[in-house]
């Protein structure tokens, strides 16, 4: 039959040849290994305590760098601010300059035309009164046509007319 005590309860000789095997093995890692393994364990603990290090400066410069670049962009903003609002007031006094401009223009446009009209005014004027002149003209020598006048009933005739002229005066 299959022997349960002797599965679970170990041979002593296994234990002990066992127990010298590792001795041999912890006095050869002691002997040839050890100091090898704490230094590549130290130069690993320095590399990551290096690289520890230049991120936190990394972290830090990038602290400063986004504090930098929101002063910039902060200070951009202002100076977009300012020249948007001197931007406007050029605008502002360019479209005010041209109202004025426009306005006199206008005025003296205005004062031109009636000044142009008025010229205009009179010539018609004295257009109609030399063409009613030359009609009441045509007229008189029509009318007169027929009639013959001495000098002295011409001058009595003028006379009369001009007295009653006078007297309406």
């Amino acid at each position: 039959m299959f022997d349960i005590a002797g599965q679970l309860f170990p041979n002593i000789m296994t234990i002990a040849v066992q127990l010298c095997a590792t001795g041999v093995i912890y006095v050869l890692y002691k002997k040839f290994l050890h100091q090898s393994v704490l230094n590549l364990m130290d130069r690993k603990a320095e590399l990551f305590q290096k690289e520890y290090r230049d991120i936190e400066t990394m972290k830090e410069e990038q602290v400063k760098l986004k504090e930098q670049f929101e002063f910039e962009k902060k200070t951009q903003n202002e100076q977009l601010e300012f020249q948007r609002k001197m931007m406007l007031e050029d605008i502002e006094s360019l479209r005010n300059q041209l109202l004025f401009e426009a306005k006199s223009e206008s005025e003296s446009l205005r004062v031109q035309s009636s000044i142009s009209i008025e010229q205009e005014k009179k010539e018609m004027l004295q257009n109609v009164e030399e063409h009613i002149i030359s009609v009441s003209t045509m007229m008189v020598e029509k009318v007169l046509d027929g009639y013959t006048f001495d000098k002295n009933q011409m001058m009595t005739s003028l006379e009369k007319e001009l007295e009653k002229h006078h007297a309406r005066s």
